[in-house]
């Protein structure tokens, strides 16, 4: 896990706010835009989401 977190980490370092939160954000759009290049997902809409282990909550990210 932290070796597919640590290239989306290590891009939002110099942002300001929660470094977590950040990464997190950078992890969805990373892994959405590179399911969206994949020739077996031409078909589908690849929509990125995120889930809160503290309040259950999904939250999806724009498109």
């Amino acid at each position: 896990m932290a070796e597919e977190l640590a290239p989306s980490a290590r891009a939002t370092l110099h942002l300001p706010g929660d470094p977590v939160g950040n990464t997190m954000r950078a992890n969805v759009d990373r892994v959405t835009r590179r399911l969206a290049r994949d020739a077996d997902f031409a078909d589908a809409r690849i929509v990125g989401a995120r889930f809160d282990l503290d309040t259950g909550k999904v939250a999806f990210h724009p498109a």
